[in-house]
């Protein structure tokens, strides 16, 4: 079988006899991005899952390269590419004061394919891309190795989000200060943290009281 030719659906065929596409239905498989990628939100939700695929092969040509979307584009670009079947991936952040995951690098997601041999020019005209950076039309430019492959590294099981606020557990037995709201400027010993809540032991009238509150609202004292 010839290396770029196209398997069923459009899907890529990199140094392997199946395609390359992603396998967790919230993660950009054939048979789940579909319904993901029907709402705006849904592909927001799902736009930085890590596909669970072996790693690349750098040595045999597969590489991943940069692509450039139109302005708050990076979810439309994401599903169209999913539907052709490209390995795509956009990195997202779940920040430690907010919750809302966000794209980690605004207007920019990463694909991955043989230059010299996948047919990979379907992605410059791919719905949501603005092009695909090249230091010549027939020459995209590969992402040094070891890059995208961290940042897959550092998102959390089963969906990829890097989430900032995995540094919450570090405030459990700590003293913290509360930063807004009616107890703002009060301290106390932060008992249990979970998700993006704290639960903290505060001196009330004498009293010991627990308060929860949402984790962006303390910080060690």
């Amino acid at each position: 079988m010839p290396l770029d030719s196209r398997a069923e659906g459009g899907a890529i065929m990199p140094h392997q006899d199946r395609p390359v596409r992603v396998e967790h239905p919230d993660c950009g498989s054939r048979s789940g991005n579909h319904d993901v990628i029907k709402s705006h939100g849904g592909a927001r939700r799902a736009a930085g899952r890590k596909p669970r695929e072996t790693p690349l092969s750098p040595d045999l040509g597969l590489r991943w390269y940069c692509v450039q979307t139109h302005f708050r584009e990076e979810y439309r670009a994401l599903g169209e590419l999913w539907q052709q079947g490209f390995r795509a991936y956009l990195p997202c952040l779940l920040p430690e004061d907010g919750e809302r995951i966000e794209p980690m690098f605004p207007g920019y997601l990463f694909v991955a394919f043989d230059a010299a041999r996948d047919q990979w020019r379907p992605i410059v005209a791919t719905r949501g891309v603005r092009r695909l950076f090249s230091a010549a039309p027939e020459r995209p430019l590969p992402v040094p190795v070891g890059i995208v492959e961290e940042l897959q590294a550092r998102g959390r099981a089963g969906d990829g989000v890097i989430d900032l606020r995995r540094r919450a557990p570090d405030l459990e037995g700590r003293t913290v200060r509360i930063l807004s709201g009616p107890f703002a400027d009060f301290t106390g010993v932060c008992q249990m943290v979970a998700a993006d809540r704290v639960r903290v032991l505060i001196d009330l009238f004498g009293r010991s009281a627990p308060i929860d509150l949402k984790r962006a609202d303390v910080r060690v004292a």
